[in-house]
């Protein structure tokens, strides 16, 4: 089903020529295409597309005082000093030790070969706050730059969209609703595109005049189509500044942001990519040439993967649920049946939530918690820590199942709307799709539910000696 929903949209773009739609050089369909895919997905798979956030910090006098001091002292409009690459992290930070880190770039900073800058936008999921402490150097925020360009939205005369091209624009919204039979509402979505339209010439003078300061030699992005990010890669390449992007999750055949027909010229998609392992970068249609595609792997994951042995607290054998936000009522239900069938005294079930559940955890999932399946609601331990303690693992589509398949968990995926994005591991034997208790109860029976194709694994989706790869493309890319 998604297959079909993402080769028509493709389909759609590509008929109506959208990837070159623009008003006054804003290419507007590449700003707003992954919102409106997204819209659409979650009609196609009754999605109720909503998910509560984590309980975050109050914005009390304290913290009022904070964000100011942090917008006056971490703004990088006062950067001084030039530096050879300007990193755009994740603000999802994971907890290790004391300090909260990047997982996909922190690992990399120790170890770059550069003089670098760290800039971090505010975690929308955490009342857009940013984590601490962090071991972070060279870490500057966005928060500044953000009101500047709020304040001047807000007071200052704005430009509107020409008339001819509101025209153009509720044509395309017509069409769209028709294809997918949607309801977007056409005013609403002109106002949409009015404000990132102003919103983009805004921050491109702040940018541009940021990046003629650090003269970077090249940025590395993580989730290279946000808005900020899409402003940063577009103004970099009109100054000759050359753009990576880590991979950060799941991309494949399913993930609109990265897959395009006929490798259209996108001005604010990057130059280069670095995926974690060949079977990435061979699944995704991107817009750019194989050869600016670079399988270097996930150093976070590696060195993960590599030291944490299973260290067993009991004998019995460990099912690892990862909570699906969306599906949480039947992914419950099934690990309560799962658990009123066992074998208590072979097998124990715990049940990982997705951190944005946590303020809510007590309430979504009150059956679990009566019960005695072990449920983690918070960060004392990370992932990892629970993947390498964990024999099986249930899930339905998320970065964390590819991960601990690498750890060498017999996988499960539970067979719902959304799931295809799972199909190449169910092909390849890697994982097992399941209906029910009573499925896994069958494999859990049988003696052959570990893949003989494991050991090939890691190297297909995760590539080893990522930092050496990573350390040695990223000389070449910059000495060329």
């Amino acid at each position: 089903m998604a297959q079909h929903v993402i080769d028509k949209f493709l389909g759609f773009e590509n008929k109506h020529k959208l990837y070159n739609k623009q008003i006054l050089g804003f290419h507007y369909w590449n700003y707003i295409r992954f919102e409106l895919y997204s819209n659409i997905i979650c009609k196609e798979h009754s999605y109720d597309n909503f998910l509560k956030i984590k309980k975050a910090p109050q914005d009390n006098k304290k913290h009022i005082i904070k964000n100011l001091i942090i917008n006056l002292l971490k703004n990088p409009l006062f950067i001084r000093t030039k530096k050879d690459i300007l990193i755009l992290n994740s603000p999802r930070r994971v907890k290790k030790g004391k300090y909260y880190i990047c997982p996909y770039t922190e690992r990399i900073l120790r170890h770059l070969q550069y003089s670098y800058y760290v800039i971090e936008v505010p975690y929308y999921l955490y009342n857009n706050h940013h984590f601490e402490p962090v071991p972070t150097k060279n870490l500057w925020y966005m928060d500044g730059i953000n009101c500047l360009v709020g304040w001047e939205l807000r007071y200052l005369k704005t430009t509107q969209v020409p008339k001819n091209l509101k025209a153009e624009i509720k044509n395309i919204i017509k069409a769209l609703n028709a294809e997918f039979e949607m309801n977007f509402e056409v005013n609403k979505l002109i106002s949409h595109i009015t404000y990132y339209f102003n919103r983009y010439i805004i921050m491109k003078k702040y940018i541009r005049f940021i990046l003629k300061k650090i003269k970077p030699k090249c940025v590395i992005e993580v989730n290279a189509y946000s808005f900020e990010n899409m402003v940063i890669t577009e103004v970099a390449k009109e100054l000759g500044i050359k753009t990576i992007e880590l991979q950060h999750g799941v991309i494949g055949k399913y993930h609109i942001a990265y897959n395009y027909y006929n490798k259209p010229k996108i001005k604010n998609f990057v130059d280069y990519i670095f995926v974690f392992g060949d079977y990435w970068k061979n699944a995704t249609r991107f817009p750019i040439n194989q050869q600016r595609i670079f399988t270097v792997g996930y150093p976070e994951f590696e060195k993960e993967v590599c030291n944490k042995k299973k260290k067993k607290d009991t004998y019995k054998k460990v099912i690892l649920f990862l909570s699906d936000a969306l599906f949480y009522k039947e992914f419950s239900a099934l690990a309560l049946d799962l658990f009123n069938k066992i074998d208590h005294e072979k097998y124990e079930i715990i049940f990982k939530l997705h951190p944005i559940e946590y303020g809510i955890a007590k309430r979504r999932y009150s059956q679990l918690y009566s019960s005695d399946i072990k449920v983690i609601d918070n960060n004392s331990h990370d992932l990892y820590y629970y993947l390498s303690h964990a024999d099986y693992q249930v899930g339905m589509c998320s970065t964390a199942i590819y991960e601990g398949v690498g750890f060498g968990l017999k996988t499960f995926i539970v067979n719902r709307k959304g799931h295809e994005i799972m199909e190449d591991l169910i092909k390849e034997n890697y994982a097992y799709l399941i209906d029910n208790s009573e499925d896994i109860i069958c494999y859990l029976n049988k003696e052959n539910t570990t893949s003989n194709l494991w050991n090939n694994y890691t190297e297909y989706f995760w590539e080893s000696n990522s930092i050496n790869k990573i350390n040695t493309i990223l000389k070449e890319i910059i000495r060329n």
